[in-house]
């Protein structure tokens, strides 16, 4: 099972960072048991890192979609 924010009726943005450029360490885990590793930054996020804030966005039945500008990265 995959985490999914569904119930949860705030806003949401996805903040893409270039990992080469953080200077807090990030660590691959599975955190919730979910069987797939998510990254997780253990520090600050410096500015310079992050190289787009984007909407998190829902199809007209409320489920989140994957956005336009992410459709070249592959889901694994």
């Amino acid at each position: 099972m995959l985490p999914n924010f569904e119930k949860y009726t705030e806003d949401y943005v996805i903040i893409c960072m270039d990992e080469d450029l953080l200077e807090s360490e990030v660590r691959y885990e599975d955190g919730g048991d979910f069987g797939r590793l998510y990254p997780h930054v253990y520090g600050p996020i410096n500015n310079s890192a992050v190289t787009m804030v984007l909407d998190y966005l829902k199809d007209s039945e409320g489920h989140y979609r994957k956005n336009p500008e992410l459709y070249d990265i592959k889901d694994e």
